[in-house]
């Protein structure tokens, strides 16, 4: 993410906590990028929320994706709570943290690519191997982009991807947050 981009979106975070549709709790200690995803996201669900009919809603899609073409593709020392683990096709972990109430990453099951996958025998797969769902986390690593390179978030349809979606993550590393 270039400075003018990260500005940008620092800006349009705090813009949107101005104006009380998201901001997070006092002496939070979020990277700047991590606080202004989950900002964008809380801005589009109230959007979402305040439309009043289809066409609204489907009007608010293109500033969505624009807001999230800007986004960073990396996560570094990012914090959430284990949302999710268990496995999948025996050899691979599946793991979604949320970062906020409507905010969730991970890998994603059958629509993993193979830069998203936990393989076992890995250092990777081992960390998440000990953590148990609930607990709080530091993580790192890498959103995986849609084919125009930017973030995409998925749903269980239309109305879920607006006001709680799951971005499809590669995580680097997970530990216990201390």
């Amino acid at each position: 993410m270039n400075r003018n981009t990260l500005s940008l979106a620092v800006a349009s975070f705090a813009l949107i906590c101005i104006g009380a549709l998201a901001c997070p709790k006092t002496g939070d200690m979020r990277p700047k990028d991590e606080a202004a995803l989950i900002a964008v996201v809380n801005h589009q669900a109230q959007r979402w929320d305040d439309a009043e009919n289809d066409v609204q809603h489907e009007s608010i899609g293109p500033a969505r994706d624009t807001s999230l073409c800007n986004m960073p593709k990396e996560a570094r020392n990012w914090s959430g709570t284990v949302e999710r683990i268990d496995t999948y096709l025996a050899n691979e972990a599946r793991f979604e943290i949320r970062i906020a109430p409507n905010l969730t990453l991970g890998t994603n099951g059958e629509l993993q690519d193979a830069g998203s996958k936990i393989q076992r025998g890995t250092r990777l797969f081992d960390s998440v191997a000990k953590l148990s769902r609930g607990q709080r986390v530091v993580f790192s690593g890498r959103f995986v982009p849609d084919s125009k390179g930017c973030l995409t978030g998925y749903g269980t349809a239309e109305r879920g991807s607006a006001i709680a979606p799951k971005f499809v993550f590669a995580f680097d590393r997970v530990s216990l947050l201390r």
